[in-house]
């Protein structure tokens, strides 16, 4: 399988002016302060825990790297993470069961800066993420929800979003290369679609925004 590897193509890591920024970083900071920050080997402790106790979940816990780190997770059948931080991860080859149930693939509350998903699949939900200088590479995030999510400066490429829910997210940010993503029944990226039609070139930009199913 080819991955596409996609830098972020807006500058900066933070949205807005420099007072928006510091808003922002002090957010994060007040919620990181509340977590409990744990190593790369415990992180993997407590996802093989997961795997044996249907009942427990990881939350309120921080996964910081000075620099990219890979995560390998491979042969996970469920994934349960709760209002956690984590920067520069890089989650590689996360392929969760349909068999361990919506409730046992979840990534729910949690912030994401630097982060990159590569070839992860049937995650059912990542509801109320923020993903802040984040990539997603090859994903197949068909049905995942991605309800009241936060999108800043973060691009997908080779991706299947085939009927996820975009509702009441923020995705103004989150950048679609559309010629090699899927993005069907998700009501996202139409006013990029309505701009081609109209262009008698029909030139359609590489990276281009998407939009809320209200936009005009």
């Amino acid at each position: 399988m080819c991955v596409m590897t996609m830098n972020t193509i807006l500058p900066g890591n933070l949205p807005g002016n420099g007072k928006e920024k510091k808003m922002e970083e002090e957010q994060i900071k007040r919620f990181v302060q509340t977590n409990s920050e744990i190593s790369l080997m415990d992180f993997y402790k407590s996802l093989e825990r997961q795997q044996r106790e249907a009942g427990y979940s990881m939350q309120k816990t921080s996964l910081i790297f000075p620099q990219r780190q890979i995560i390998e997770l491979e042969g996970k059948s469920s994934c349960k993470i709760f209002t956690s931080y984590f920067e520069n991860c890089e989650f590689m080859n996360l392929e969760l069961m349909d068999t361990a149930g919506y409730d046992q693939r979840i990534l729910e509350g949690n912030i994401f800066k630097g982060c990159t998903f590569t070839n992860c699949r049937n995650i059912a939900s990542m509801n109320a993420c923020t993903f802040i200088d984040c990539n997603f590479n090859a994903c197949d995030l068909r049905h995942t929800s991605f309800v009241r999510c936060r999108f800043v400066d973060t691009s997908a490429g080779d991706c299947d979003f085939r009927m996820a829910n975009f509702s009441l997210a923020d995705h103004a940010k989150l950048y679609i290369a559309y010629e090699t993503c899927k993005v069907e029944d998700t009501g996202i990226g139409r006013r990029e679609e309505a701009d081609r039609r109209s262009d008698q070139n029909g030139y359609l930009p590489r990276y281009a925004g998407v939009f809320p199913e209200t936009a005009p």
